[in-house]
């Protein structure tokens, strides 16, 4: 009966690391609902992404584009700035399940830190120059389709919390419906990829 009882306990870590590889895998598709904060290059999908928003300075537009696989450009356009072009280069991509990225943008520059974990991701990070933040966010993803998120940010000398929801309509598997509410207001946006 010992041995038996010392058979399954040697069993224990095959079972617990099989099954965190099956969860990773099942939520593969998710993302963090923390849109544009999330270190992405290794984890997002090839191609294009394209996302139109309204936050509370006014609508937005973002164009991100994967060129290599430590290289990512983004176009952004909004009503604070109506033109801005940043590269996204991903600095560690070998320590999985973490990954980091630095941002360069033509005003400031941002270092994006992720570490995914099957349906849980934590994101935090930190942006130097104009815009200039700080934030950490949790995120949960209970089922390939919904993505939840709390989080804490500073910008402009104040800290406060956010919530977020990523909702991946069945019928649209290439796209999403976000939403993030925090002390500056709330955010809705709409997401593509190819």
């Amino acid at each position: 009966m010992r041995q038996r009882a010392k058979r399954q306990m040697a069993f224990a870590p095959f079972l617990l690391g099989f099954a965190v590889a099956a969860l990773s895998l099942a939520a593969l598709s998710q993302a963090s609902v923390f849109e544009g904060r999330e270190a992405s290059v290794p984890w997002g999908e090839d191609g294009t992404r394209l996302v139109v928003g309204h936050e509370p300075g006014g609508p937005r537009l973002v164009v991100r584009q994967r060129v290599a696989p430590r290289l990512e450009i983004v176009a952004e356009a909004s009503a604070s700035e109506l033109f801005d072009v940043q590269a996204s280069v991903l600095i560690v991509r070998d320590l999985h399940p973490s990954s980091v990225v630095v941002r360069l943008a033509t005003h400031r520059v941002s270092l994006l830190s992720s570490l995914f974990l099957g349906p849980v991701g934590l994101d935090f990070g930190r942006t130097w120059g104009s815009a200039a933040a700080r934030w950490a966010g949790l995120w949960f993803a209970p089922h390939p389709q919904l993505t939840l998120g709390l989080g804490i940010e500073e910008k402009g000398g104040r800290i406060g919390p956010e919530i977020a929801f990523r909702w991946r309509p069945a019928c649209a598997p290439h796209g999403w419906i976000a939403f993030r509410a925090g002390s500056g207001g709330p955010a809705v946006s709409i997401g593509v990829w190819r």
